[in-house]
């Protein structure tokens, strides 16, 4: 390859080039710096799926033990207690669903 001729062909390569021309050895920072960004943010991506799975397992869990509770109180005879308390636990977990739904 010719010294004067481009090495890279759409914009963003003679953006690199220029860069390049004005700063030796700038393409390649600016491509390390790029790719440690990217790095970066497929952690912190990573990090919010493993959130939100958690966030999801741990109120599955505790919607079963206010089930099983419901279960329980009405089936020793509590059954005015059992319902209200099955009615917030449906109540609560309708409102945690269709609120994730609007901010989607």
């Amino acid at each position: 390859m010719a010294e004067n001729e481009e090495r890279f062909e759409s914009p963003a390569g003679r953006e690199l080039n220029a860069w390049e021309k004005a700063f030796p050895g700038g393409a390649e920072k600016l491509y390390q710096e790029w790719s440690k960004t990217l790095a970066h943010q497929r952690r912190i991506e990573s990090r919010n799926a493993w959130i939100t799975y958690l966030g999801a397992s741990l109120g599955f869990m505790i919607t079963m033990a206010f089930l099983a509770a419901t279960v329980y109180l009405v089936r020793t005879g509590h059954a005015i207690s059992g319902t209200i308390l099955g009615t917030v636990d449906l109540a609560a977990l309708v409102s945690v669903f269709v609120i994730g739904i609007r901010e989607r």
